[in-house]
């Protein structure tokens, strides 16, 4: 049976005028009032009493089907409103309970994807700084590795260099030497002639004694001169073994600044050697000078002679003291040249010593970086595996609370299904009980009251007539009865009932004419009712309870249309037709009329049984 909720009154309404209608019908071919049987021929008392009791029960039997009717419409409609009230509240939780469950999901997914979006950018972020840190160390080690090549470089070219002026000074300083010595002996060689020519050179010794004066003053200036080259040269000394230690520190501190003081030591140097170049120069320009004036005074070496030997025993006590004076001063700067170059060995000495112990500085610096480079390589490789395992282990965690989470997910999809399964078991099992319970009041509403075993008469005709309902059955057109179309089955009853009854009444009084000569005429005795009665009884009621009085088939007809339930056209087309109990409806003045007239011509008789059934003979 198919579940449809109850039809609107409207339609249940439109629905029922057909009813009405076919019952009035009905009423005005086959209702015979008590007057009327007494007025056929044959009619006894005891067919009034018939009569009379058979009314009684038609309408007693209909007031009782209108009131199960009534009864099991409210049930029904009870029992569907309770069905669809359970159904949306389940169907309310299951959504509710499906939405919770979405949104559950939904969060989740959420969550897990920004962890693992967070997850990913500290990754990247960390690679990221790790290559950057890698990046820089080997632009650092690179630079570090440039400046070191690069100042060994440069100190030695400058190691080279220092060399080569050493050895230009000491061969220019072994040249002067050489050139002073053999000045030293040609003068010694030519004393002896010089002292024969002192003598005529008295004129102009004269002018020696201020000459030999300004010699001495121009000695002493050079002697001064010297000295302060010497001290100034101590003092750059002395500055820059003060230097070295601190450029050493400094050096220690920054390999950088040491490029820097190098080449100051260089150009400080290359001032040294310059100054010096400027004291020797004049010297060589004095004694240039020197020769010169001897070669001048060649032409007055006669004089000179005699002059010499005039003042040879003046003079030469003076001129020995003077040689002893220049000896000494030769010696004095022999002794300074020895001095210079001893302090020029001192300090190449050192240099080298300084280039040695920058070679081992920049070993250890090497030794001490080789070990840092290792541990800062090590640092990278334990970072990395670190990271390495951190993600790792973030991986195996977020991927374990991922397979969690979805257990938890499916088990509580499970129980889901689960309470969903029992809840669809449980209103299985109510539809199942329901769709029986109607399927029993179907069945007892279509049950009839068994009839007594008829004549052989009666079954011919009645097979007759069901034989012919069957063809106007099969003849009925398509369109009345639409494939898997929904009805109420109650109306579709009540409608074919009432299509039959009206077929049945047709055949009737189309097969009078062919029975009209063969049926005897019989009496009926009819009682009329007191015409006072009727009339305080209609004076009594309302106008719309008087149409009801007078019409109750079509009263029943309409409680029938309301409240029936509901059937396929299916259903209808598989039963087979049964004999229906059809009461006595109660009929007007003018339907009564032409029922008279009908039965007037003597060609039916209707006869109805203690079970209020109508029989034709």
């Amino acid at each position: 049976m198919q579940n449809q909720s109850p039809k609107s009154p409207e339609r249940t309404k439109g629905e029922a005028k057909p009813a009405e209608a076919a019952w009035a019908h009905f009423a005005e071919k086959v209702k015979a009032s008590p007057e009327e049987v007494m007025d056929k021929p044959g009619a006894t008392s005891d067919d009034i009493v018939k009569v009379e009791v058979a009314k009684t029960q038609t309408v007693q039997r209909h007031s009782i089907w209108s009131a199960e009717f009534a009864n099991v419409g409210k049930k029904e409609a009870e029992h569907m409103s309770a069905q669809w009230k359970l159904i949306r509240q389940e169907l309310g939780t299951f959504a509710g309970d499906l939405a919770a469950l979405q949104l559950g999901l939904e969060e989740a997914k959420r969550s897990t994807h920004q962890a693992v979006t967070r997850v990913t950018t500290l990754l990247a972020g960390h690679d990221a700084r790790i290559e950057e840190e890698r990046g820089l160390r080997m632009a650092m080690e690179e630079n570090l590795k440039h400046e070191l090549q690069k100042l060994r470089a440069d100190l030695q070219a400058e190691a080279k260099q220092r060399e080569v002026d050493d050895r230009r000074i000491e061969s220019e300083l072994l040249t002067k030497q050489d050139l002073h010595e053999q000045s030293v002996h040609e003068r010694c060689k030519d004393l002896p002639t010089i002292k024969d020519k002192l003598g005529n050179l008295h004129s102009t010794v004269s002018r020696v004694p201020s000459q030999l004066d300004a010699l001495r003053e121009h000695i002493n200036q050079e002697t001064r001169s010297r000295e302060a080259g010497h001290d100034t040269a101590m003092r750059h000394l002395k500055d820059h073994k003060e230097a070295v230690p601190r450029l050493i520190l400094e050096a220690t501190r920054d390999l950088k600044p040491h490029k820097h003081e190098l080449a100051e030591l260089k150009d400080t140097l290359d001032k040294e050697i310059a100054n010096r170049h400027t004291i020797v120069n004049p010297l060589h320009e004095k004694v240039h000078t020197a020769h010169k004036d001897i070669a001048q005074h060649k032409e007055d070496m006669g004089n000179l002679r005699r002059i010499c030997e005039e003042l040879e025993d003046s003079i030469l006590p003076r001129i020995d003291a003077q040689q002893h004076a220049i000896d000494k001063l030769g010696h004095d700067e022999k002794s300074d040249c020895d001095k210079l170059e001893s302090r020029l060995a001192e300090l190449s000495a050192k240099i080298d010593t300084e280039v040695a112990v920058r070679t081992a500085f920049m070993g250890e610096v090497e030794q001490m970086l080789a070990p840092i480079k290792a541990k800062l390589r090590l640092l990278a490789s334990e970072h990395a595996d670190q990271v390495r395992q951190a993600r790792d282990e973030l991986e195996t965690s977020i991927k374990d609370k991922l397979k969690k989470e979805s257990d938890a997910r499916d088990a509580q999809h499970k129980a889901l299904q689960g309470q969903l399964s029992g809840h669809k078991a449980v209103l299985d099992t109510r539809l199942e009980s329901i769709h029986k319970s109607h399927k029993d009041l179907e069945h007892k509403i279509r049950e009839v009251p068994a009839q007594p075993a008829p004549d052989l008469a009666h079954v011919k005709k009645t097979e007759e007539l069901a034989r012919q309902v069957r063809q106007l059955q099969s003849r009925l057109p398509e369109e009345e009865a639409p494939r898997g179309t929904i009805v109420y089955p109650h109306e579709d009853q009540i409608l074919y009932v009432e299509q039959f009854l009206k077929d049945t009444c047709e055949r009737f009084i189309d097969g009078l004419q062919r029975r009209k000569h063969s049926l005897q005429p019989r009496m009926v005795l009819v009682e009329h009712p007191d015409p006072t009665e009727e009339k305080a009884a209609t004076s009594s009621a309302k106008p719309g309870q008087a149409a009801t009085e007078k019409d109750p088939a079509a009263k029943v007809g309409q409680s029938i249309g309301k409240e029936a339930p509901k059937v396929s056209m299916q259903e209808l087309g598989s039963q087979k037709p049964k004999a229906v109990a059809i009461g006595s409806p109660n009929l007007n003045t003018e339907k009564e009329g032409q029922l008279k007239k009908v039965l007037a011509g003597n060609r039916v008789e209707l006869v109805m049984s203690q079970e209020g059934d109508f029989k034709t003979e």
